[in-house]
């Protein structure tokens, strides 16, 4: 049985991380690569793009669609340019990609080699969460699991760069217990974000304040109203109830058109760093220094 080599070990530790697909397109600089995908038919499946710049956007769509790291490959030099595109459509809308790019012999680096290309500055900016060349086996296993585990965890672009001659080497699975080597292992520990204990008691969350900005800041109804424009009047702490439907506070019968509403995130109802949004249906009829200072008192919320 062949020592398997240090791409035959990538793809099997992307294997356990979940990975199923892979876009890309061949090219010299990932012939190692391109190698160990065919020996894994059956695990991963290797789909070839018609352009490199392509496998970065359909990896980036295949986060989008399946909530998974999205994995592209390109060769170096040019290969590893064209990526650049939709690499920055996944950093821009904030999916999980991993690109894996080629790069020329270690012993040919800073030569001037034919298709060199300093791919540590190419990618800084849009891998800037995680961006690892590989130099020798040992560093495969954690720098893969770093690159899916921030991926995940940061919904970010990371990229891993191997050259050539590193790609043929035979593969070291579990790095020596010695100082100087790093261990790490499969899976990622989640956020789990929730609203709070008061929110999720009260109903809170998700929810919207209404506030009439024609009217003492005190007045501002204590209880939460759930954004139904069609729904009944809801009686609050203003001197007349709260007409829903037509978004108007009707105060002993005068017409309010300058109702605002605040609109809650799920985080805890005071506070004060919750992303807020003003509605309000007399905004455009307003102007001046009158809408100005209506904007302003609006915008605070509530104690």
């Amino acid at each position: 049985m062949s020592i398997p080599t240090t791409s035959d070990h990538l793809v099997r530790r992307l294997h356990e991380w979940g990975v199923r697909r892979v876009f890309g397109y061949p090219g010299d600089g990932i012939n190692g690569l391109m190698g160990a995908l065919q020996r894994a038919q059956g695990t991963i499946e290797f789909v070839q793009t018609r352009h490199e710049e392509l496998a970065a956007f359909m990896a980036c769509a295949h986060a989008k669609f399946t909530g998974e790291v999205g994995v592209c490959m390109a060769t170096s030099g040019p290969g590893a340019i064209h990526l650049l595109n939709g690499l920055y459509d996944a950093q821009l809308d904030h999916q999980p990609v991993l690109a894996i790019v080629g790069q020329q012999a270690r012993s040919a680096l800073g030569g001037d080699y034919q298709q060199e290309v300093d791919l540590a500055s190419l990618f800084k900016d849009v891998a800037h969460e995680y961006l690892q060349t590989i130099t020798v086996p040992a560093q495969v296993r954690h720098a893969v699991d770093r690159a899916l585990r921030i991926a995940l965890d940061q919904r970010s672009v990371t990229g891993l760069i191997i050259p050539n001659d590193v790609q043929e080497l035979d593969a070291v699975e579990t790095p020596p217990r010695e100082h100087g080597t790093v261990h790490s292992g499969i899976g990622i520990t989640r956020k789990t974000l929730v609203p709070g204990a008061d929110d999720l008691l009260h109903g809170r969350a998700g929810t919207l304040r209404p506030f009439c900005p024609s009217h003492d800041r005190s007045r501002v109804c204590t209880e939460t109203v759930a954004w139904n424009r069609s729904s009944a009047s809801k009686a609050c702490h203003w001197p007349a109830p709260l007409d829903t439907s037509t978004a108007e506070c009707r105060n002993n019968g005068r017409c309010c058109p300058e109702i605002g509403w605040l609109e809650l995130t799920i985080f805890h109802r005071s506070s004060t760093r919750s992303e807020r949004k003003l509605w309000s249906s007399g905004e455009e009829r307003r102007g001046g220094r009158q809408s100005h200072e209506a904007n302003k008192r609006s915008s605070r919320v509530p104690e």
